[in-house]
C-alpha cells in the first residue's frame, strides 16, 4: 500500500509542473484558432506527431 501512496503523490507533484505549461498551451491553441488557422493546425499536427 505504501508504494501506491507513493505513486499517488509523485504523479500529483509531476501534475503541479506540468499544468502552466499545459494551460499556457490551450491559450495558445485559442488564440491561434481565432486569428490565425493555419498556424493552429501546425500546432495540432505537432502535437500528433510529438504523442
Amino acid at each position: 500500500m505504501h508504494d501506491i501512496y507513493h505513486v499517488i503523490l509523485k504523479n500529483r507533484k509531476i501534475d503541479r509542473l506540468i499544468m502552466p505549461f499545459e494551460a499556457l498551451y490551450c491559450v495558445w491553441l485559442i488564440i491561434t484558432l481565432i486569428l490565425n488557422f493555419k498556424l493552429f493546425a501546425y500546432s495540432i499536427d505537432a502535437q500528433f506527431v510529438l504523442l
